[in-house]
């Protein structure tokens, strides 16, 4: 769903907003797989206590409980939202022309832009092991989708400056601008993944403000 608002308070002044809200919803995640790992788990069980053919220091059974919370995590996630996805998003951009007096052709502006909060992480709890094998209890440890955990939502500024003519007698347009990549220089961290208690596991930085000139000439 999108919705956008585009205004002029004044001849000079415009301002435009646009508002979206997106869904992404985890559907038949591995399931072929799944099915794979459920009509070989009999053979398997058979060697549990045979070494891997990659690290002898580990037995099959131990192979296969590593995987324990992340096949019983893919069956809770079915029909989920997905996680880090951010629902909103919402832009707003503004220019002001000056058109007239000393500041003729001169335009400034801005941009700001927002985004909702995303899922970072999961609380756990026990559940019933939906791979059951031998040697391994009853229950696993698994990410507890009705507990999400939310990151903080995004805010970011930019602004802009330019002056605009027909130069070499009107033949060609000429505009030069300057842009101002987060305005604020922000180096706030964004955290992208937790921990099921809390703790960062994974995190971005945005990028340093940024000065961006270009002229450009068209004809």
């Amino acid at each position: 769903m999108e919705m956008e608002l585009i205004a002029n308070p004044t001849p000079d002044w415009r301002v435009s907003v646009n508002a979206a809200k997106s869904s992404a919803v985890s559907w038949e995640i591995g399931r072929d797989w799944l099915s794979f790992i459920r009509e070989h788990t009999a053979v398997w069980a058979k060697y549990a206590d045979a070494p891997a053919y990659n690290d002898p220091t580990r037995t099959v059974r131990d192979l296969y409980s590593s995987l324990s919370n992340t096949l019983t995590l893919m069956q809770a996630t079915d029909g989920r939202r997905v996680e880090s996805a951010r629902e909103w998003r919402v832009n707003v951009v503004t220019r002001y022309s000056f058109r007239g007096g000393w500041l003729k052709n001169v335009f400034v502006g801005g941009t700001g832009q927002w985004r909702s909060a995303n899922v970072v992480g999961y609380r756990t709890h026990g559940i019933p092991n939906g791979f059951p094998f031998p040697g391994l209890g009853g229950t696993v440890i698994a990410s507890d989708i009705e507990q999400p955990m939310s990151g903080d939502p995004i805010i970011t500024l930019d602004a802009f400056a330019g002056y605009s003519r027909k130069i070499f007698r009107d033949r060609i347009d000429w505009r030069v601008q300057l842009n101002i990549r987060n305005l604020l220089g922000d180096r706030s961290r964004i955290v992208q993944q937790v921990y099921s208690n809390g703790d960062v596991r994974q995190f971005n930085l945005p990028k340093p403000r940024q000065f961006i000139l270009t002229n450009t000439f068209s004809f």
